[in-house]
């Protein structure tokens, strides 16, 4: 068996090393990307994440270039820009994500989902003259507040407060 102080022998052993301890290997999961990831760095931070990802194939998948339009065009001074993208709507989403991402003005753009208002008493309506929506909502504006009470009223089947559904 050669010695320790043996020059260059492949045998070598250090006596004095602790043996290197392995670190655990801790797996990370990387999330997919939506959509919605997306919206922010088009807009404030000018980050690609298309070609920034790891995978640029699943980063170009998840970019979903109709909501991505319906998003921006709840915003003044982007509308244009997604009128322009909905007349072209045949373009490569990168085509597209790239045109976004350079054409905007840098800003914060957050704002809530608009909403179809509910009216109150459609449900009712609906329900006593056996009609759709639209006709609902006209004869909602022909009723009175003593009409709409009466309807209530007949439509009332008692319990809890709650009218039961038909089975």
């Amino acid at each position: 068996m050669p010695h320790a102080d043996n020059g260059g022998s492949e045998f070598e052993i250090d006596w004095l090393q602790p043996a290197p301890i392995e670190e655990p290997k801790v797996e990370t999961k990387v999330r997919k990307l939506d959509w919605i990831d997306f919206l922010k760095p088009l807009s404030l931070t000018k980050q690609n994440l298309i070609r920034g990802a790891t995978d640029p194939k699943e980063a170009e998948k998840a970019y979903n270039a109709f909501m991505i339009n319906r998003s921006m065009s709840q915003f003044p001074d982007v509308i244009m820009f997604a009128n322009e993208l909905n007349l072209r709507a045949d373009i490569d989403s990168i085509m597209q994500h790239d045109f976004y991402l350079h054409a905007l003005p840098k800003k914060s753009r957050f704002s809530k989902w608009a909403q179809k208002n509910k009216l109150e008493n459609l449900e009712l309506v609906k329900e006593y003259f056996n009609y759709g929506n639209q006709k609902a909502m006209q004869a909602l504006k022909l009723l009175s507040a003593d009409d709409i009470e009466k309807i209530k009223e007949y439509l009332n089947e008692g319990g809890r407060g709650k009218r039961k559904k038909d089975e």
